[in-house]
Order: C-alpha cells, then structure tokens, then sequence
C-alpha cells in the first residue's frame, strides 16, 4: 500500500504568493527552486518526475493554478507522476468574485486524476493512499473560517430602504464595461463619500482621491455602510471589511458580492443610484500629495509625475498587483484605464495590452511591473506602433513587503540588460524609497 505525505516531496518549484508563501514548512525534505513563472515552474517539475524525482510545483490562488495545466496535462498522457499545490483564499469566499479567487478544482478537474483539499493547520499531517498523479492538493487559509456566508439577493426597494436606514453611506465605483462618470459626478452632488477607482472611468471626479484616504475614513468611523457598483473593488478596503462587521450593498451584474456577507443585486442598472437620497456626508481632505516630493524615486512620484505629462483622455493599460494600485493613489486627471481584474493574475498583461492597442487608432500607454513583463516577454516579439510600454523595474515583487512578506522571488540583483524594442522604457524604482512612502502613507 503506497502512502503519500508532502513531507515526501523531493523538489520542489516554488512560485511565491500571497497565498503559499506560508506553506514552505510543509516540505521539510524538498530541495526549493524558486521561479518566476507558474508555466515554466510546472515544466521543470515535470522534467524532475522524468528523471525519477519525486516533484512538485507550489503556487498561490488565481490564475497561477490555470499556468500549470499544459504540463499536467503532458503528465498525464505521458504517464509521468505529476503534484500541483496551490495555496488558496478561504473556502468562505469562494464563489462570490472576491479577488484572485476562482474554482481551482474546476480548473483541473478535467486533467488531474485525484483532487485533495485540505486546511494548511492540517496539511502537515495529511496522508493519501494509495495516491493518483496528476494530483491536485488545495491548501486552504485556515482563517476566519467560522464567518457564514449571508448574502442576500436584493431589488431596487431594498436599496432605498437600505440607504435610508443608515447615516454615513460610502458609494464605492469599481470597474465595469464603460464609464461610470456621469453617475459618479451626479452622486457627488448629494454627498462627499463618494469613492471611484481608477479602472471606473471616473477617477478625476472623485471626493475621496484615494485609497490611503479611504482607509483612513474608514478608521476613524466617517461611514458606517457601503453600497458597492461595478466589479470587484481594488481597493484594500474590501478585505478589511470582509472580516469586520459592516453593512454592505452591491450593485454588481455577475450577481457577486466580492465578501462572505452583505447584500446583492444582479438584475439593477447602475443608473438606480441617480434616485437614491443619501444622508449628506461632508469630509475634509487630509492627503497630503507633498510626500511624494520626499521620495524622488519611488514609484508613486514616478507615478505623479508621468500621469502629469500625460494628455488627458489617454488609453491606458495598467498592469496588476502594485502598479495599478500605485496609479490609483496619484491619478488626478481624466483617463481611459483598463486592466485585467477578474481574477488579477500578472500573467498575459503585455498581451492584453497589445490586443487592445491592435483595437484601437488612438495611442495606447501600458505600465507593468518588471515581474509581469517577465512573466510575458515573448509578447515584444511584435508590438503595434500605436502601443508605448514602461516596466517598472524595482527588483521584482514588492507588494509583498507591504504586507510583511520578504521572499526569494524578489529579483534582487538581477537587472532587465535585456534588448527590448524602442517602444518599451525600462524605469529604474527605488523599492527601499517606495516602502519608506508606503509605510508615511500608511501612518
């Protein structure tokens, strides 16, 4: 009777995340190889199973989970033990669009032969006989998992009521397929906790100009419920709420709540919040834009300055992770911003961009972090003349340190001296300046 345990895992290709950066323990006898991308990772656990070694690849949630199928899929036809681990968000969001949550088992149900799903406060000692390859095993983040999901389908009357019956409503604009400007603007008229993220077209009209000072609101008690209209939010906001107790409203046409609780409604126009009477809520700014002068070589003042220059109206793709959200914080001016955001993979970004550029006469401006221009560099191979694409080189995956995570997947040293067309700028970002600003941000 064969028993298998990941403390059996020999190698081990580890792409780090938010997600399973925690799960390094639960391989005491595997050699890591740390790798950029989720697709070239599985390969090279593959080519170690060729050779007899018992291998795996780690990941985190999203998008990274789909990355491996091709080689699973080689695995099996080819007979050859394959092991995915993805680390995962709690099972009490799944299924509602929270961010980089999609169904992993869904993903690989038609390839993997055993699917295995497992809380990380368990994996250690998680034991499968008899084993079939390819193996999925999910790890679950074992936190907050007593909250039940409560949410509600709700209708045009609800959201009066729900509305009416509270003092200090935050409107928070996401994206969506369009502009949400004309509505962002009306709304303003009625109160001043009014919130439109970049990517809702209607950024440059908003009272609350950007996450810092969202969070701070939220701190010190400015609104105490939020109606939600778009697509899952950016904003760090949305998390923090998903494990406090506030009410929520969502006005989102996938019929998704993006939390564990709150109410929803798939079936209403977003133009519903134009006939709505919200107490009025008055706040005045404290952001102070002068501390981007502080730090010349962060990306925020790379940000601040380059959105400046830029004619209003521009086309512009905004890569995931910290450049999206660094854009958000500065942006002050009237721009066309998209993005992939369904499920927030860094996977494809440059490739997205090129297709919307190859759909579009105008010119088109496309920011991506070093790591998401690694991740599809196969891309420059042919870039449309009405397409300019910066990379933002900090030495790779800082978001992480914000959240308190220093892992080996930082590009520490190693330089983009690679030949890239004329239409890519490499720019050079101080990571120690720009935590320095994150964390004056964050005070």
């Amino acid at each position: 009777m064969k028993i298998f345990k990941l403390g059996d895992i020999q190698k081990l290709y580890f792409c780090s995340g938010a997600r399973n950066h925690k799960l390094k323990s639960l391989f005491p006898n595997a050699t890591f190889h740390y790798e950029l991308d989720e697709r070239s990772a599985s390969f090279k656990a593959l080519g170690s199973s060729m050779a007899g070694e018992l291998a795996a690849v780690c990941v985190t949630s999203g998008t990274a989970v789909s990355e491996c199928l091709s080689a699973m899929v080689e695995a099996k036809y080819s007979d050859i033990p394959f092991i995915l681990v993805s680390g995962d968000r709690p099972k009490r969001l799944h299924g509602t669009g929270a961010a980089q949550t999609i169904d992993h088992f869904g993903a690989s149900s038609n390839i993997a032969s055993q699917q295995v799903e497992v809380l990380s406060s368990d994996a250690g000692a998680m034991e499968i006989v008899e084993p079939e390859f390819p193996l999925h095993i999910n790890v679950l983040v074992d936190k907050y998992l007593e909250r039940a999901n409560t949410v509600v389908e709700s209708n045009l009357n609800e959201l009066k009521d729900f509305v009416d019956s509270h003092e200090r409503t935050l409107f928070l604009f996401s994206h969506a397929r369009g502009s949400l400007r004309e509505l962002v603007m009306a709304l303003k008229k009625k109160t001043d906790f009014v919130y439109a993220e970049t990517l809702s077209w209607a950024k440059d009209q908003s009272p609350i100009t950007n996450e810092f000072e969202l969070l701070k609101m939220y701190r010190d008690g400015y609104f105490d419920s939020i109606v939600r209209i778009g697509h899952t939010p950016l904003s760090k906001l949305w998390r923090v709420v998903d494990t406090e107790e506030i009410d929520v409203f969502s006005i989102d046409p996938r019929g998704l709540s993006a939390l564990s609780h709150g109410q929803v409604c798939s079936d209403l126009e977003f133009t519903s919040i134009a006939q709505l009477n919200p107490k009025r809520g008055k706040f005045s700014s404290s952001f102070n834009r002068e501390v981007f002068k502080k730090y010349p070589e962060s990306q925020w003042s790379w940000f601040q300055n380059w959105q400046e220059v830029l004619p209003e109206d521009s086309v512009v793709y905004l890569g995931n992770s910290s450049v999206i959200r660094d854009f958000e914080t500065v942006q002050t001016k009237k721009f066309r911003t998209y993005g992939n955001r369904g499920a927030n993979g860094i996977d494809g970004q440059l490739s997205s961009a090129i297709g919307l550029a190859n759909s579009m006469t105008e010119k088109v401006f496309c920011v991506l972090g070093d790591l998401t221009f690694l991740y599809d560099i196969g891309a420059c191979m042919e870039l449309p003349s009405n397409l300019e694409v910066y990379v933002l080189d900090n030495n790779g995956g800082r978001i992480f340190e914000r959240v308190g995570i220093n892992d080996e997947t930082m590009l520490e040293g190693k330089k983009l001296n690679m030949n890239v067309p004329e239409q890519v700028h490499i720019v050079k970002i101080s990571p120690e300046q720009t935590l320095e600003c994150f964390r004056e941000l964050m005070s």
